[in-house]
């Protein structure tokens, strides 16, 4: 349990990342229903290929937050993890309620295509990673530490009682 939520928000957060390199190399597929649209079927907005490109690293990185907990991934004491931890999970939370027009489960627009579908998975997926987020964020201190990170600690405390004494 202690590595399977940090592993399976991963997981989901690498396969979005590669979904949005998938669209800034061209791909089609999915694109055309994951942008809100108004009553008519315009676009409310149109991401150019940086905008979905920095999307697609945020998600990586959110990935390798994860993978900080449980691989020595970056050598990062545990409790430092918590706060991005707890960042990746309001924004989530906040993507899941929405903007109370076209987006997330307050939205009033609701019977676009896109609508129905951020209403079926995006909205419920965004619900499921914030609150996963905000498990391992406040669950982080009973994970088991890494024998690489403790000793990366213990060196980094040992420099400091050695910076202090002089």
């Amino acid at each position: 349990m202690n590595t399977l939520l940090p592993l399976s928000n991963a997981a989901v957060l690498l396969l979005l990342s590669m979904l949005h390199l998938y669209w800034v190399l061209g791909g089609m597929w999915g694109h055309t229903v994951t942008i809100p649209t108004d009553l008519n079927g315009r676009k409310l907005f149109r991401p150019g290929a940086l905008t979905i490109f920095s999307v697609a690293i945020m998600l990586l990185f959110f990935a390798l937050v994860n993978l900080c907990l449980i691989l020595p991934v970056l050598p990062m004491p545990v409790k430092y993890i918590r706060f991005p931890l707890m960042g990746i999970a309001l924004m989530f939370l906040l993507r899941a309620v929405g903007d109370f027009n076209y987006l997330g489960f307050t939205k009033r627009f609701n019977k676009t295509l896109f609508a129905k579908l951020d209403y079926a998975l995006i909205s419920p997926l965004c619900l499921i990673l914030g609150i996963s987020h905000l498990i391992v964020a406040f669950c982080s201190e009973l994970m088991p530490e890494s024998p690489d990170r403790r000793s990366l600690e213990y060196s980094l405390l040992l420099t400091r009682q050695k910076s202090a004494k002089l």
